[in-house]
């Protein structure tokens, strides 16, 4: 009983270790796992999806892709995608490639935001001709 409560403790310990990383955490979803971020300006929590889409798509095609999830799923803001590259990215969690994502659009109806994982830069670019990776968010 006693080595019971020892395996026990030690595989919550490790549980705990490996789901937490600064402000993000790993959680369960209702169907599928995601990872938590804390909103730097609101403080609100954000689901992260665990992984990209499959292929590369322009703004618009991204942001359908996201709305297609439902339950709030979209392309994430300026100020998270620098909480995904920085707590997430920078500490080897979620699984993000060393490349270009797209985020939300600018007020500029012709511009959206994109942010390259590889260095941590971010930069408007025109939301139609450009293919980039795509990784939703929700408010949680």
């Amino acid at each position: 009983m006693k080595k019971a409560s020892i395996i026990f403790g030690a595989i919550v310990m490790i549980s705990m270790t490996l789901h937490q990383c600064g402000n993000a955490t790993v959680s369960s979803d209702e169907s599928a796992q995601s990872i938590l971020i804390t909103h730097p300006i609101s403080g609100e929590r954000i689901k992260v999806a665990v992984k990209d889409f499959d292929d590369k798509m322009n703004w618009e095609s991204a942001k359908k892709a996201c709305n297609s999830l439902g339950n709030g799923w979209r392309l994430p803001t300026y100020e998270e995608l620098k909480v995904m590259h920085e707590e997430l990215h920078k500490n080897a969690k979620g699984n993000f490639k060393p490349d270009v994502y797209w985020g939300n659009a600018w007020n500029d109806s012709s511009q959206a935001i994109m942010y390259y994982f590889n260095s941590g830069n971010s930069f408007s670019t025109n939301k139609l001709n450009e293919q980039h990776y795509v990784r939703a968010v929700r408010n949680f």
